[in-house]
């Protein structure tokens, strides 16, 4: 990489991080304000409600990614047209795809650093954002990094995973005697609340019974568990498959698959963070004609809100199509790729205008 790379690509990360921060500052406040309607739930205080924000300051991060790239690229380009750096690169005989391929550079940079956070940083914090809610808010559900504790009576629970709509994966259950001595251990894939016969419904079970001289084991592919478990208490732990990695959305959507279940939604979110890195190129792409194109006499405050509109134009659709997939039964590859492909077209539609 030599130092017009280096130049440009700074530039434009430095504009990135900057919009990325003006963003991220925005959402957090709106976050904060609407986690105060918890306030007082437990003992869910004003301490408790900060540490869970900035918990989840990496999953909000990771989502306003792609649409902070944008901004970033304007803003920076921007500073270099208004300062007629971009004429002189240009006098010195140096090509747009030059200054193109310096500005993807710098996006390929954002794409590792944004792979990073979402595969690893976000799932483990936002469990712990999970824990520490239900702590606070759950008085008989308690968060731990190993998931979520309750007791029974006699019986111990530990629960892995809440997975949106309320279902639970890994479910692990204890029952001691009055000795507290360990009787049976049950360790059960999924497990879900039936709304009609009011019960948990443990699913694909491992069972073992521990006796004075030996253990029995044995299968049961669904049995009614009959705790009292509060299902409203789960609506505090659940975690969302957006905030899961790659490869947690894929074993969880084959372990449903193979279960005859529907893992449309875990599909889509696999593919979705799949395809964030098109997304940040794409919107990088978008950024250039605004700047080497015809709209380079523009002010910055322009461009900005010309990339806002677009950003945000392109989270809407992005959006739309997903949950028009979730509803119609659409391929998640599908779904997901139209948006890009629909932006694609204008981005080389703007492109050739440049040229």
């Amino acid at each position: 990489m030599n130092i017009l790379d280096r130049y440009i690509g700074r530039t434009v990360l430095g504009g990135t991080l900057l919009a990325l921060f003006v963003l991220l500052s925005l959402v957090t406040f709106i976050a904060f304000i609407d986690e105060l309607g918890d306030l007082g739930e437990g003992v869910y205080g004003l301490w408790e409600i900060t540490q869970f924000i900035l918990m989840t300051l990496p999953r909000r991060a990771y989502e306003l990614i792609p649409t902070a790239t944008l901004l970033g690229a304007l803003l920076g380009l921007g500073t270099l047209a208004n300062n007629h750096e971009l004429i002189a690169m240009r006098a010195a005989g140096i090509s747009k795809a030059r200054i193109v391929g310096s500005v993807l550079k710098a996006g390929f940079v954002v794409i590792i650093l944004t792979f990073l956070l979402g595969e690893f940083a976000v799932p483990k914090m936002e469990t712990k954002a999970q824990a520490l809610r239900a702590k606070a808010t759950a008085d008989k559900l308690k968060g731990t990094e190993y998931g979520f504790f309750a007791r029974d009576g006699l019986t111990f629970i530990n629960i892995r995973n809440v997975l949106s709509g309320g279902k639970l994966h890994d479910v692990y259950i204890y029952e001691v005697d009055e000795h507290h001595r360990m009787r049976v251990s049950t360790h059960a894939k999924s497990a879900y609340f039936d709304q009609n016969q009011e019960t948990w419904v443990l699913e694909n079970i491992e069972q073992s019974y521990l006796t004075e001289d030996r253990v029995k084991t044995k299968h049961l592919d669904n049995a009614q568990w009959g705790s009292l478990l509060d299902p409203n208490l789960i609506r505090f732990v659940v975690v969302e498959p957006e905030s899961l990695s790659v490869h947690g959305l894929w074993s969880y959507s084959h372990y449903l698959e193979n279960n005859g279940q529907d893992a449309l939604r875990y599909r889509l979110a696999m593919w979705s963070k799949l395809t964030v890195p098109l997304d940040i190129l794409l919107l990088l792409i978008l950024s250039i004609p605004f700047v080497l194109g015809s709209m380079r006499s523009v002010s910055i405050g322009q461009r900005i809100l010309i990339g806002t509109l677009l950003g945000i134009c392109f989270f809407l659709v992005d959006k739309a199509l997903n949950h028009i997939g979730l509803v119609y039964n659409l391929s998640p590859i599908v779904a997901v790729l139209s948006p890009i492909a629909m932006f694609s077209g204008l981005a080389v539609w703007l492109m050739r205008r440049t040229y």
